[in-house]
């Protein structure tokens, strides 16, 4: 037992924290793209997420592959990684999937004109001074299709 007159103050030291707290990444979100390259393609990917910590961050965080990267078909992992002051490291990850898709082929053009049957030639007679009704039928046709007509 330790005996302090009452007249002499005296401090005890207190004990230093330890800070074992890593930063925690937030905001990370898998995300998907189409691609009609069958190698892959350019990623880019919002870095709005962030890191906070009880202390401090001092870095990060940081993805590997970044934003920007090539990224081949498939699915690949993007790691991301932020430290504080006291050392603790904090590594989260999300997916970027890319997914090939075969380009829609052009529109054919269409280069052959519509077809206009009209029947054989036709000699009516007729025995009155206003002529005589004759009647007939036309018709049209296209490889693609008869938009008007035939007229």
């Amino acid at each position: 037992m330790l005996f302090v007159p009452p007249s002499m103050p005296f401090m005890v030291p207190e004990a230093e924290a330890v800070d074992t707290t890593p930063p925690v990444i937030t905001g990370l979100q898998n995300i998907t793209m189409n691609t009609n390259s069958t190698s892959g393609a350019p990623v880019i990917f919002p870095t709005n997420f962030n890191a906070t910590d009880n202390v401090g961050v001092t870095s990060g965080p940081t993805c590997s592959p970044s934003s920007g990267s090539f990224f081949s078909v498939g699915t690949t992992t993007v790691t991301c990684t932020a430290s504080d002051a006291a050392g603790n490291v904090s590594t989260t990850s999300f997916y970027v999937t890319v997914t090939y898709t075969e380009p829609e082929s052009e529109p054919a053009v269409d280069t052959t004109s519509p077809t206009v049957n009209v029947p054989a030639n036709m000699s009516v007679t007729s025995y009155s001074d206003s002529g005589k009704t004759v009647t007939f039928t036309v018709t049209a046709g296209d490889d693609v299709g008869v938009t008007s007509g035939p007229t």
